[in-house]
């Protein structure tokens, strides 16, 4: 229930744009959802996806600490952060853009993983 929340870390102002104006237009699931955008880890408050672009991938380790036991899909965009604490990972493999998936790590943040996504992504341990 109340509002689905993506946040990303640190300045990334088109994206945040973008996501923004989708926002206004789209639902999560039937459920209105907003877009926050957060200076620091120190002030990420418990949103449903936690994006992590690759200039504050530093903050990986303390994003993790600060969600743990949360349901908090953490999504980062640097190859080997899946293996360092985020749940999905984009790559760029052979010039297409996939991405890495760490189930292990989106069920210890009591996330379900379906198996069509399972099927589409590089899974890692």
């Amino acid at each position: 229930s109340g509002e689905f929340t993506i946040g990303i870390l640190g300045d990334n102002e088109s994206l945040f744009k973008e996501l923004t104006k989708m926002s206004k237009v789209k639902k999560v699931a039937n459920q209105a959802f907003s877009i926050k955008s957060y200076a620091s880890v120190t002030e990420v408050n418990n949103p449903h996806i936690l994006y992590i672009p690759s200039d504050q991938a530093v903050e990986l380790s303390k994003a993790v600490s600060k969600l743990k036991g949360k349901s908090t899909l953490i999504v980062t965009e640097k190859p080997g952060l899946a293996k360092k604490g985020s749940a999905i990972n984009f790559i760029i493999v052979g010039n297409r853009q996939k991405f890495e998936l760490n189930k292990t790590t989106a069920e210890q943040h009591k996330l379900k993983v379906a198996s069509t996504l399972e099927n589409l992504a590089v899974m890692v341990n």
